[in-house]
């Protein structure tokens, strides 16, 4: 386990795939205390968000918050703004 920057506290990162390079595949679950959730950001990758426990939120910058649910897939485009994390009151875990 690993802990996450750019995120509340108790935010965690449990890497699964590894890249073998600056640019290669890496996933990684990312466990978020009830209300945890990461800060604005955007990245220079196309990244899809799995829903795997508890409820989740997604918003992208301009927009309004969408939930994040078990077996729900979010892609996220190359450069969109957003932040995710987990409901005040629930923890949830998403796949990265």
């Amino acid at each position: 386990m690993k802990k996450v920057e750019r995120v509340t506290p108790g935010v965690w990162r449990e890497p699964i795939v590894v890249a073998d390079s600056s640019d290669g595949l890496r996933v990684d679950r990312i466990h978020y205390p009830p209300g945890g959730h990461t800060h604005w950001h955007l990245h220079t990758r196309e990244q899809v968000l799995y829903g795997e426990l508890g409820r989740g939120w997604i918003q992208f910058e301009g927009g309004h918050p969408a939930a994040l649910t078990p077996g729900q897939v979010i892609q996220v485009p190359v450069g969109a703004r957003h932040w995710h994390g987990a409901a005040s009151t629930r923890h949830s875990s998403i796949w990265r």
